[in-house]
C-alpha cells in the first residue's frame, strides 16, 4: 500500500516554537500549513498540549475509538 497518495505535500512558512524539542516544532509547522484537523501521535510532549491552535492532539488508541 503507498501511503503517498493519501497525503498532501505542505511548504510551512511559519516557523514555531512551542515545544522544546525542535522536530516536535516541525510537525506542527505542517499540521498547520497543510490545515490540519489533528495529529496523531506518541509523543508526550505533544499529547500534553492536547491543541494547537484548532488542531486536536491525540494519541492512536483516541483516534481508533472515534
Amino acid at each position: 500500500m503507498n501511503l503517498s497518495g493519501l497525503g498532501e505535500l505542505v511548504h510551512p512558512t511559519e516557523r514555531l516554537k512551542v515545544l522544546d524539542d525542535e522536530a516536535d516544532n516541525r510537525i506542527l509547522e505542517c499540521a498547520v500549513a497543510g490545515d490540519a484537523a489533528l495529529v496523531v501521535t506518541g509523543n508526550k510532549a505533544m499529547l500534553m498540549l492536547k491543541k494547537h491552535r484548532d488542531i486536536r492532539i491525540i494519541t492512536l488508541s483516541e483516534f481508533l475509538k472515534s
